[in-house]
């Protein structure tokens, strides 16, 4: 789902995605608690847009970079919601996850690992939700996030607050 929302003092508006699948899940979690089984629901699909670039989240053949806005499968992302609360991120055309692996300063795409692998949670992903409708992405292994404050590849850097690891 796609909504706007304006930035605190410059009156701008800003679109923002909000995770279909958290009040899903909750509605879903709901009947499931009444009916007494369980209902499986799908992932959501969605696209990630850098607040400070312009640039959206792409997950092409040579990895996790920004690039301007296509509209390509590199582009969008299953996400996968753990019962932690954390996300997985699946590139639609890679099939790859969004990763960050041991020293690394960069994300990078990676095979998908299973919830039960120990190294599920270099793909497993902490969202921070701003009061302007932006989101952070934080690792649940690094406790690093994603920076996209530079063209080309996407960083891993202490969390701040800053326009570069917001997303939306």
């Amino acid at each position: 789902m796609s909504i706007s929302a304006r930035h605190a003092g410059t009156g701008i508006a800003t679109p923002i995605r909000v995770l279909a699948g958290a009040s899903a899940a909750a509605v879903i979690g709901t009947a499931v608690t009444i009916a007494g089984t369980a209902t499986a629901h799908a992932d959501a699909i969605e696209t990630y847009t850098n607040e400070a670039t312009g640039l959206r989240m792409d997950g092409s053949d040579g990895g996790v970079r920004t690039a301007p806005v296509s509209g390509t499968s590199s582009q969008r992302w299953s996400v996968h919601k753990w019962r932690d609360g954390t996300v997985q991120f699946r590139n639609m055309r890679t099939d790859q996850c969004l990763s960050h692996m041991g020293d690394l300063t960069y994300a990078t795409s990676y095979p998908c690992f299973a919830g039960s692998d120990s190294r599920s949670v270099q793909q497993s992903w902490y969202i921070k939700h701003w009061n302007d409708g932006t989101i952070r992405f934080q690792n649940q292994n690094s406790q690093q996030c994603l920076d996209g404050s530079t063209a080309g590849r996407i960083f891993m850097r202490p969390c701040n607050s800053s326009e570069a690891q917001s997303w939306y």
